[in-house]
């Protein structure tokens, strides 16, 4: 399988799904840790195409994409592959509540704010965050999830998605003094 950059992210990518899950609500949700793998081996070729969009005739493995448009590839595969399954009907009386329901897309969330903070060593002003954007943001992950084979229709999703990731590292990141990341 060829190499890529962001190869590396996938241990810490198994990491946090796994913390994820273990404070998931486990009457409603499975993990499937597998599914990872399968993203391991489809990336190569979702980010050639993409490379050759952006690039068309260069050398695309000379080519490089912004950490904008590598956090929307990964998070279009979280949606498309699911790593957290929540069956479509519940039968219980208490039923299951919207982060339960919305696990893949809080994972994208958290993915999201990881990657940024470590990459950039700015603090992620989630109070903000939560407040002005997060119930927006999660609904647009949602329509994506339940619209998964769009980005064989649409090429220009990946572009979209990363103009929303700058977007939210723009105006919900900040220095951080503390150095706390």
């Amino acid at each position: 399988m060829p190499q890529y950059n962001s190869q590396h992210w996938l241990p810490l990518i198994r990491d946090l799904a796994a913390t994820f899950y273990e404070v998931a609500d486990k009457r409603f949700v499975s993990y499937e840790e597998d599914t990872i793998g399968k993203i391991e081996k489809r990336y190569p070729a979702r980010l050639d195409a993409l490379k050759k969009e952006m690039f068309d005739n260069q050398d695309i493995a000379k080519s490089r994409i912004d950490r904008h448009k590598l956090i929307a590839l990964y998070v279009q595969f979280f949606l498309e592959e699911p790593l957290f399954k929540v069956p479509r009907q519940v039968n219980t009386d208490t039923g299951a509540g919207v982060q339960t329901l919305l696990i893949n897309e809080m994972f994208c969330a958290m993915f999201i704010r990881v990657v940024l903070n470590s990459w950039n060593n700015r603090a992620f002003n989630v109070r903000g965050f939560k407040k002005e954007y997060r119930k927006t943001f999660l609904r647009l992950l949602y329509r994506y999830r339940q619209q998964a084979e769009f980005y064989k229709r649409k090429d220009f999703f990946t572009f979209a998605l990363a103009h929303v990731i700058y977007f939210i590292e723009r105006n919900y990141t900040q220095i951080d003094v503390g150095g706390s990341g």
